[in-house]
C-alpha cells in the first residue's frame, strides 16, 4: 500500500496531505510530460486557434477558473506562476478522478486536462451509463 502524505510533519503546501506518495509522483511526471507536449518547455508559445499560451497552454478561461476556485492572481508572465497553477489544477483533476472512483494516473490525468472538468465528468457518466463501451 502507498505511503499517505499525511504522515509527514507538514503538509504539502498544494498537494496538501490527501494524496499518496505515489499519487503525487505521477501528478508530477504528468505536469512535467504535459509541458513537453504542451509547448516543448517553452514559454511564450501560443496556440493558433485558441486562446491557449504558454508553457501548459491554459486557455484565458482555465487561468481565470484557477484564480477565481484558489483565490490567487495567476498570469502567464512567469514559469513559476503558470507552474504553480499547473499544481492547483492537477489537484483539482486529480480530486475529480478520485471522486469518479477513478485511479489517479496520466492517462486519466491527460482526459481532465484536455477535456476539461465538465466533460470529463460526462465521458465518466457516459461510460458508467455504457458499460460495454471503451474509455
Amino acid at each position: 500500500m502507498a505511503k499517505k502524505n499525511s504522515e509527514s510533519k507538514t503538509p504539502h503546501p498544494v498537494w496538501g496531505d490527501t494524496f499518496s506518495e505515489e499519487e503525487i509522483g505521477l501528478m508530477n511526471s504528468f505536469m512535467h510530460a504535459a509541458r513537453l507536449q504542451e509547448s516543448s518547455d517553452r514559454s511564450g508559445i501560443k496556440a493558433d486557434n485558441s486562446s491557449a499560451y504558454g508553457y501548459y497552454q491554459f486557455t484565458t478561461a482555465a487561468m481565470k477558473d484557477i484564480n477565481s476556485r484558489y483565490n490567487v492572481n495567476l498570469s502567464y508572465n512567469s514559469r513559476e506562476e503558470q507552474h504553480y497553477g499547473m499544481m492547483l489544477l492537477t489537484k483539482y483533476n486529480a480530486e475529480l478522478i478520485k471522486q469518479a472512483g477513478r485511479k489517479v494516473n496520466p492517462e486519466e490525468l491527460y482526459k481532465v486536462h484536455f477535456l476539461g472538468a465538465g466533460d470529463y465528468k460526462k465521458l465518466v457518466k457516459a461510460v458508467a451509463d455504457n458499460p460495454n463501451s471503451a474509455f
